[in-house]
């Protein structure tokens, strides 16, 4: 099978989330073995000697040659950028770092690097100007993963964090440059908080030196194949944000219906659906739109004998008013009214809009001193961080805190069905909201949220809501490197209230729908998946057989 066969047959497969990838990695692998073009027993053989590596473990076409990868060329060897007293920086030499490797322009050829030096800094630092058509490759770290390859356009001196080699007159740099790309580095790395390749290591990979007129031909392949897997990637991506367009586009009928039904807005997506839900990101979206109409009062029918929600608050101040009148509760300080921005969408009849710290009262926490042995050792109160909020509930403490520690540090324990949300954290931590299932306290990173008995039922629309509402919670964040929320803020969120009985249904469809949306998303993963094995095997196969091939 040819690879354009393979392209056409199996275009489809490409879809797959490594697809692409793993059809450019054919194309360099059958190149290297000499089975992306013919051989033309006109072509005068490839030059040199065959190395010690062994003639029976590696069999190339007739006339190549078996080499080792430092006898295709010379080593280009790195050097540390000169520091102010070694002489002057900017000059006519390029300095190449890995980093350079990721400007405009550099994606095969080194045109520009951020930094240059003159020709008596590249003297004072016995670095070298490396010729034009060396081929250079990031030599430690992460970089190595990444499989960056690029030619050297100019003289250009080289980071010691980079490697490369110089052409010898027994390839091209075009050759030397599929050859490089065709191996994965990541093999032959050392170590393990740095990997680091070494020149000893990666210089005994064994490698097959064509003739030149059949370089030539396999260059000339190669890149007219990898321009088919430029035009199906393009294809692809043109492909995948239309679809996406299309969903946003249904989606946002669904709570903006502008003249249109909401009936005639679900049936649309419906008729639409094994369009529009054919990878797993396009389900994120739809799950963002289940909660904003869960939020909005359209994700479930209005019941005129639903008692309204302005009840379910007078039941709430009432409480809150007892409670305070007997100490056990705080006179919580006035909160500014509810603006007409915070209420964009009409809500149904008997729904209201009241500010979250009206309806409950948000508290926090603190760290006990680590320096105090005895606020920990022999703990049996449950502490609770925020990192623990990613999941829907906290069962038991991250760490556990002494009595002691409860009395001097004023940790309050948050009874059982508090709801917690991480004001700051790591990662996708801020924001995210989970429920105590436990009596704990908390850290300072955490906002406790307490409902009155009257409230109660609340908890798990809280829960929607907040889930609706993830980026634009975190957006009110401030801060530097770690932008943090505070009480105050959680505090004043504006919370669309809808009546109790209706709540209930919300929270049931919700649930229902989640469900379907996880059914989904792992059937699209599962999908995914399998394409991108079959691939795998596909490619494999294709790659096994070239080599079984050769040896008859």
């Amino acid at each position: 099978m040819t690879v354009e066969t393979f392209l056409r047959q199996f275009a489809h497969l490409a879809a797959a989330p490594n697809g692409i990838p793993k059809l450019r990695e054919l194309i360099l692998q059958l190149a290297v073995r000499g089975k992306l073009v013919p051989q033309d027993p006109n072509d005068a053989p490839a030059s040199g000697s065959p190395s010690s590596l062994g003639a029976a473990d590696h069999t190339f076409p007739q006339g190549w040659v078996a080499s080792r990868l430092d006898e295709v060329g010379d080593w280009a060897i790195g050097t540390g950028f000169p520091k102010r007293e070694q002489g002057l920086h900017e000059g006519s030499i390029l300095f190449c770092k890995v980093s350079d490797m990721n400007l405009p322009g550099n994606e095969t050829y080194i045109r520009d690097t951020v930094n240059t030096i003159d020709a008596n800094a590249v003297e004072r630092i016995r670095a070298r100007a490396h010729p034009f058509g060396t081929v250079i490759f990031p030599k430690i770290g992460g970089a190595i993963a990444t499989n960056k390859r690029r030619i050297l356009d100019r003289p250009t001196a080289i980071d010691n964090n980079c490697l490369g080699i110089i052409p010898g007159e027994r390839c091209t740099t075009s050759w030397l440059l599929i050859l490089l790309r065709s191996l994965d580095l990541t093999e032959y790395q050392s170590g393990t908080s740095v990997p680091a390749l070494s020149q000893g290591v990666i210089g005994a990979i064994p490698v097959g030196l064509p003739p030149f007129a059949e370089q030539k031909r396999i260059v000339a392949k190669v890149d007219e194949l990898m321009a088919l897997c430029d035009d199906l990637e393009a294809k692809q991506q043109a492909k995948q944000a239309k679809r996406i367009a299309l969903n946003r586009a249904s989606l946002h009928a669904l709570t903006e219906p502008n003249g249109t039904s909401l009936s005639a807005a679900w049936h649309r997506v419906r008729d639409r659906f094994d369009d529009l839900y054919t990878i797993p990101e396009t389900v994120a979206e739809l799950r963002q739109t289940i909660l904003q109409l869960a939020v909005i009062g359209r994700l479930v029918p209005q019941d005129p004998n639903d008692e309204p929600a302005s009840e379910l608050l007078k039941r709430i101040q009432a409480e809150k008013g007892r409670l305070i009148a007997k100490g056990k509760l705080r006179k919580p300080k006035p909160l500014p009214p509810i603006e007409e921005d915070e209420s964009q969408t009409k809500l149904p009849s008997g729904w209201e809009v009241v500010r979250l710290g009206t309806i409950s009262e948000i508290g926090t926490g603190t760290t006990p001193s680590r320096a105090e042995p005895d606020y920990w050792v022999g703990g049996t109160h449950d502490w609770v961080t925020s990192a623990q909020t990613g999941d829907p509930f906290i069962e038991h403490g991250s760490e556990l805190v002494t009595t002691r520690a409860l009395s001097e540090c004023r940790l309050r324990v948050y009874p059982e069905g508090t709801l917690i949300v991480a004001l700051y954290g790591q990662g996708r931590t801020r924001g995210q909201i989970s429920e105590l299932r436990v009596d704990a306290s908390v850290n300072q990173a955490c906002a406790a949220i307490q409902y009155p008995i009257a409230a109660w039922e609340l908890r798990e629309y809280t829960k929607i809501l907040f889930w609706k509402m993830y980026h634009e919670i975190r957006e009110q964040a401030a801060g530097g490197a770690q932008p943090n929320l505070n009480v105050g803020k959680i505090t004043q969120i504006a919370m669309p209230l809808p009546p109790i009985a209706e709540q209930k249904r919300i929270v049931a469809k919700v649930d229902r729908l989640m469900t379907l949306c996880d059914d989904l998303e792992a059937k699209l993963q599962q999908s995914q998946t399998d394409a991108d094995n079959l691939l795998t095997a596909i490619v494999h196969e294709l790659v096994s057989t070239s080599g079984r091939r050769r040896d008859h």
